[in-house]
């Protein structure tokens, strides 16, 4: 396929089409347009992804740009008849932040075959130091949040910190919405045990606003 014009990492005005996101993973390895679209519409909601769990802004620009080429990779495996195709991309995007992807997901450090990387500006860089520095937790939050196993504690963030619903942080983990709701039991009963009575308050983003669950 071709290359894609270089897309800046922020959320980006898009006049949206009569295609839905299915439609476009369709086109996607033959249509460089397709994944221009899906990037425009999804970029916002992976950044916030990658902010709340990168430490560093290359880290952040890293992961994205590495989940929509897993995007582009993966496309034919996606089946519109298990849910929606957002966290499906989200999923993606968990699974190479995971420990076992690490590797792979450092390695697209290099590579910019569909256009998706971006050079930092100072100005960018700042942005996304303070995005990330706004969304740390308390000390106490994060020591509790450290302390739980991988898969409670990702199960956790997506419904409490991405907005997700149960239903699509399930589909999000490949795993059955009745494992869902036994792992954020476990989760928060180890959170409520580890901060006793502390108000938890985790934040969470859908698209490019704020919310507070």
């Amino acid at each position: 396929m071709g290359v894609v014009t270089p897309i800046e990492l922020r959320p980006i005005p898009f006049m949206p089409t009569q295609e839905n996101d299915a439609d476009l993973l369709t086109r996607i390895s033959t249509d460089a347009s397709a994944l221009e679209e899906l990037y425009r519409r999804h970029v916002g909601i992976i950044t916030g992804y990658a902010v709340r769990r990168c430490d560093q802004p290359a880290d952040v620009v890293d992961l994205v740009a590495a989940t929509f080429l897993a995007v582009l990779e993966s496309a034919h495996t996606y089946k519109p008849h298990k849910g929606e195709a957002l966290p499906w991309i989200i999923g993606i995007a968990s699974r190479l932040h995971s420990n076992k992807m690490r590797r792979r997901f450092r390695e697209f450090r290099a590579i910019n075959r569909i256009g998706l990387r971006v050079d930092l500006t100072p100005d960018d860089i700042e942005a996304i130091e303070e995005r990330i520095d706004s969304e740390r937790q308390s000390p106490q939050l994060t020591y509790a949040l450290s302390q739980l196993r991988e898969p409670y504690r990702e199960a956790l963030r997506l419904v409490a910190y991405d907005g997700l619903t149960q239903t699509e942080a399930a589909q999000a983990l490949q795993i059955s919405p009745t494992t869902l709701r036994k792992r954020l039991s476990r989760a928060r009963a180890a959170i409520k045990s580890e901060l006793g009575d502390e108000p938890i308050r985790l934040s969470a983003a859908r698209a490019t606003g704020e919310v507070t669950r």
